[in-house]
């Protein structure tokens, strides 16, 4: 991961005040005090080693004692005022975002004034004997520790050459060519670091563009500073224990899919949200329903009753006394004509999908029409044996009111004992809130009407209609549902491994609104009858488990 240095595009203004400690032609060296005033500019990098220039100056002494020539045995010690500016290159080293190692190397131009410890001035400095300027070459080692993003405190040792033997004032001709006098030095000091690229975080975006600037070191970021979430789940890749969950499916804080009833099945594919825990379901994460009499194993005191037998909430076979209907000529209007709780007003999109079918009513004067209404269990027994009344009340009122003779209509309201799903859960029950419109099997039925009801089915729910749970029929053809996805290619993934296996799998698009909008299932098929189809599904879910 790139990361800016913490010294990148900044200026330095730095104080430092210390020792120097020379190194000349008198026998003992003395330390003494030395200061310095430094400028610097830090060019900006990715790297760990930040290169920068520098002009400094600074003031200081050099001493010694001890004597220094046989010709000047009156010379006992010096003591040389010492004042220099120049200008030199450093690389700093990052070890880590606080400590910063550095080296560096610099000339400066120094005047010197060598006097006894008294003040008075050396014989070589009286007389004039040389220049009291020469050139100094300084080399540096030392560590900056940034204990703020603007200020650091420095430590450094160097060694400084003059290009003079007379710091001292004694020539080399009285002292037998010993070289140049140079000193070293050890500095303490602290800079006051301005502008350069701030980067708090140290994610390599510099602070003002930086939409994420708490990021944890070492983490990689976007272009805007913020942690990569590769699957785009809202949970970052380094908290992500799910990686490569589908864009759209709900998760926790550590990115896996919300499974809020436990049974194994994430909500944003679960068809039945609040299962009770420990019941077992299928792929959709409904109660298993073994004899697929609408009725879950969990609660079905009934649990081998056979296809197309009606049953009670507990699965146990009933006496429909209304007349039976052909599967084929059902409008079943489930996902149209629902009703709010305890309510049996029309919806303004009920009333739209009611004048589709009263087209046909009209088309077909000679039919008879089965007009049911249903509830969910909210409530007593009485009271949604009422509502479900008033329900086919709205519908009927409405249907005179279009000009639909009141003897073709056979009316019935049967409350909350026919649920199309389970009402554990709200899916469930909204569902279940509803009116059905049924073509009575005694009418004629010319292939010209069940055209037009295909037709109107087409229209009204999309192509087709659900005939049992998971199981539709589009006018011609049934199939059955696997699973839905709100993301395309984990449903082609699915495809591709049920059709490795031998099953005709497809995918079937439709919007959903109340459930975010596209979703994508996954589906098998195609099959002569609803009967065919569920015993397939039956095998098909014994192989998978």
């Amino acid at each position: 991961m790139k990361s800016f240095h913490p010294l990148s595009g900044k200026f330095a203004v730095s104080l430092e005040g210390g020792l120097s400690f020379s190194r000349t032609d008198f026998r003992i060296s003395k330390f003494d005090s030395l200061a310095k005033l430094s400028f610097e500019y830090y060019f900006p990098t990715y790297n760990p080693g930040a290169f920068g220039i520098h002009l400094f100056g600074g003031v200081g002494d050099l001493s010694g004692e001890g004597g220094a020539s046989l010709q000047y045995l009156f010379v006992k010690n010096f003591n040389s005022v010492i004042r220099f500016a120049g200008a030199g290159l450093s690389y700093n080293y990052r070890l880590s975002r606080i400590f910063i190692p550095f080296i560096s190397l610099g000339a400066s131009y120094i005047k010197f004034y060598p006097r006894d410890y008294s003040g008075n001035e050396l014989p070589g400095l009286a007389t004039g004997r040389y220049k009291t300027h020469s050139a100094l070459y300084s080399g540096e080692i030392g560590i900056k520790y940034l204990f703020d993003p603007a200020l650091s405190l420095n430590l450094s040792f160097g060694l400084n050459y003059s290009g003079s033997d007379n710091l001292d004032d004694m020539p080399d001709e009285f002292t037998g060519d010993r070289g140049n006098d140079f000193f070293y030095s050890s500095m303490l000091g602290i800079s006051l670091l301005i502008n350069g690229v701030s980067d708090i975080d140290d994610d390599g975006i510099p602070d003002e563009i930086d939409l994420c600037d708490n990021t944890p070191v070492g983490i990689n970021v976007d272009e805007f500073g913020c942690p990569i979430d590769s699957d785009k789940d809202g949970v970052a890749d380094y908290v992500d224990k799910c990686p490569g969950t589908s864009i759209g499916t709900y998760v926790d804080p550590v990115g896996c899919p919300i499974d809020s009833d436990k049974d194994g099945v994430a909500d944003d594919i679960d068809l039945c949200e609040n299962t009770p825990q420990g019941v077992k379901v299928n792929l959709n994460g409904c109660p298993l329903d073994s004899d697929y009499d609408g009725v879950a194993d969990y609660l079905d005191k009934c649990p081998d009753t056979g296809k197309n037998v009606l049953v009670d909430n507990y699965g146990c076979p009933v006496e429909k006394e209304e007349e039976k209907i052909s599967s084929r000529s059902e409008i079943f209007i489930f996902d149209i004509l629902n009703f709010e709780t305890g309510s049996a007003n029309l919806t303004e999109s009920a009333i739209k999908h009611l004048d589709k079918i009263i087209r046909i009513m009209k088309d077909y004067p000679a039919t008879r029409w089965l007009i049911e209404g249903h509830t969910d269990n909210l409530g007593g027994y009485n009271f949604n044996k009422e509502l479900s009344n008033e329900r086919t009340a709205s519908v009927v009122d409405y249907l005179l009111q279009s000009g639909v003779e009141s003897g073709r209509l056979v009316v019935a309201g049967m409350g909350e004992e026919f649920p199309l799903y389970p009402n554990e859960t709200s899916t469930g029950k909204s569902i279940n809130r509803r009116v059905t419109i049924e073509l009575l099997d005694e009418s004629i039925t010319p292939e010209e009407l069940k055209k037009e009801i295909t037709e109107v089915i087409n229209e009204i729910q999309g192509g087709e209609i659900e005939v049992q749970p998971l199981i539709f029929f589009d006018g011609a053809n049934y199939t059955f549902q696997i699973s839905s996805w709100k993301s395309k290619y984990k449903a082609l993934s699915e495809v591709r491994k049920y059709i490795q296996n031998g099953f005709n799998a497809f995918i079937s698009e439709a919007e959903v609104p109340l459930k975010g909008g596209k979703w994508f299932r996954v589906r098998i098929g195609y099959f002569d009858s609803a009967g065919e189809a569920a015993e397939y599904r039956a095998r098909f879910f014994s192989q998978s488990n």
